[in-house]
């Protein structure tokens, strides 16, 4: 039999019927099934706070599949029940309040194990920095997705651990585990039906034989997942090397939160890649979660947002047999391996240290966590001029496209497919047990609350983009920018939704000009013409200009050069 865990329930977190579709729940939703159909289990056990709870999880989980025998109800309220599957999952990094819970009868009788998803709200950060004053134990677990994710566990954990460190004189170490486990996919799925997929898409969408369809899955917000600026900026530079006679399709599927959303991204397609052809398919339609990935021909998220720590489209993508063009950033630098089953783009964040403001705001409730995190985004760049370049060698080359995608296939089954990844989940929980059984019963443990940590963005998701720009990288005006660029690009509503992070308009004006009088001057000349109060608006309005293509930023001067 293999290692079980009760699932702590809440049906929203799996349910991807909801008319606000997130990430989140579409991982959750996954995770289960995935479970159901590979966990090998008799038994599902089901932690929720209702019995009402715990009929949706029956009918759910009955819609994956009848092979465990039976279900059974753990009441919230009764954790002495936990200890017969002997671990709580909770799809969650809140663990301090559950290891509370758990010390009333001892902090032996079962284990918890979380898993990340976004870190970038207070709330997590609080929940994280929790852990060292929490009675979690060797045999307590924090799944993190993804290589960037655990780096930024580790860095609020640390952060914390100074505090105390200060006020107590004493530094403590966390007890819990930080393994790196990805989500996962159902690979058969996405492989399912694929060539009548794709003739029946092709012809709804009106892709022609011989065209090239450029695919895009995920929430369509330009300040909370991705701005479309730099893909449309380099899908109109590859549409160059299509063949001759075909067309350029860009297909969104994804929602807009509100019609202003909506408008943004057609106003800025029209502006910025008037030659390529956007399509938008409601993407929380049942036949839109995997048919329309066949209509493709390939993949991209040039993702810029700390919201972002892992990145499930990728690997769906790959599932579907699809070449990806990404960002360089966090999860999907575990996932897609550049060169082999897509293209990674670099991206750029400021330095730590120039974000302290943002972070104040948001800690104060001047913004609110959407603002926050688009601000964020704002002042992170997706290189554009490489994006250009490979969205241009998969559209003129389709040998390329089907020989990457073969090989994202081949990724997709061999790590990201559900069975692997329930495999590594069951392997994880048993190492939990196998280390709570070496220890005789432990007594209850007290809960002091904690402050959390909330910092500079900029130092806590280093490890997110590709590099930090420094003082040394070099910054040249695009061929492509035309006089008065800059004017148009603080009329954009996509581009200008935040000004109080960057130079004023004629502040930014100056700056461009400056740009163009270096001839690729390092960014320590740009700002040494800038007065000292406004240099890290200025630096952020360097990376501002890069994001929407009107600059290049080169390779750093070597050191003493």
């Amino acid at each position: 039999m293999k290692s079980n865990a009760a699932i702590a329930y809440h049906p929203e977190g799996f349910d991807t019927s909801a008319k606000r579709l997130m990430g989140r729940q579409a991982a959750g939703q996954g995770f289960l099934e995935g479970l159901v159909r590979h966990g090998d289990l008799d038994t599902l056990f089901c932690c929720a706070r209702a019995k009402a709870a715990f009929d949706d999880f029956v009918a759910r989980t009955g819609r994956f599949g009848a092979k465990p025998k039976r279900a059974v109800f753990i009441p919230e309220n009764r954790p002495d029940l936990l200890k017969q599957p002997g671990c709580l999952y909770y799809p969650s990094p809140t663990l301090a309040p559950l290891a509370a819970r758990r010390a009333t009868i001892g902090t032996s009788a079962y284990s918890l194990c979380g898993v990340t998803h976004t870190l970038a709200s207070t709330g997590v950060m609080d929940a994280i920095s929790a852990y060292l004053t929490a009675p979690l134990e060797p045999w307590d677990a924090l799944i993190c997705t993804s290589s960037a994710a655990k780096s930024a566990v580790n860095r609020i954990i640390d952060l914390q651990a100074d505090y105390l460190t200060t006020r107590v004189g004493a530094k403590p170490v966390p007890r819990l585990e930080l393994p790196v486990i990805p989500l996962g996919v159902d690979c058969d799925r996405f492989a399912a039906n694929a060539d009548a997929s794709r003739a029946a898409w092709r012809a709804r969408l009106g892709i022609a034989d011989g065209d090239v369809a450029a695919l895009f899955v995920g929430r369509l917000s330009y300040h909370a997942k991705a701005n479309p600026a730099p893909m449309y900026i380099g899908l109109e530079a590859a549409v160059s090397a299509l063949p001759k006679g075909a067309r350029l399709h860009l297909v969104l599927v994804g929602w807009f939160a509100n019609t202003a959303l909506e408008r943004g991204y057609r106003d800025a397609a029209a502006a910025l890649c008037p030659s390529v052809n956007l399509i938008v398919v409601d993407g929380r339609a049942s036949d839109a979660r995997t048919e329309p990935w066949h209509a493709a021909d390939l993949f991209t998220s040039l993702a810029d947002n700390v919201q972002e720590s892992f990145g499930l489209t990728p690997i769906e993508a790959m599932a579907a047999g699809l070449p990806s063009v990404v960002a360089d950033w966090d999860g999907y630098r575990d996932t897609i391996v550049d060169g082999e089953t897509g293209i990674r783009v670099p991206t750029f964040s400021p330095p730590a240290g120039t974000g302290d403001d943002l972070a104040f705001r948001y800690a104060n409730e001047i913004d609110s966590y959407d603002r926050y995190i688009g601000g964020i985004a704002l002042l992170t760049a997706v290189d554009v001029r490489a994006a250009s370049e490979a969205y241009g060698r998969l559209v003129g080359d389709a040998a390329l496209r089907r020989r990457m995608g073969e090989a994202a296939k081949a990724r997709a089954r061999n790590h990201y497919d559900w069975r692997v990844v329930i495999a590594a989940y069951q392997a994880l929980w048993a190492e939990l047990a196998a280390r709570r059984a070496q220890v005789a019963p432990l007594a209850a443990d007290a809960l002091t609350p904690s402050p959390g940590v909330l910092r500079d963005p900029f130092s806590f998701f280093k490890e997110f983009p590709s590099a930090q720009l420094s003082l040394r990288h070099r910054i040249a005006w695009a061929d492509r920018t035309a006089p008065g660029a800059i004017d148009s690009l603080l009329a954009q509503p996509i581009a200008n939704y935040a000004p109080f992070l960057l130079l004023e308009a004629d502040a930014c004006r100056v700056l461009g000009e400056a740009i163009r009088r270096g001839r690729n001057a390092e960014v320590g000349e740009l700002l040494a013409t800038v007065p000292a109060e406004l240099r890290r608006h200025a630096l952020r309005t360097l990376l501002w200009f890069a994001k929407f293509g009107l600059v290049h930023i080169d390779a750093p001067t070597a050191a003493g050069a």
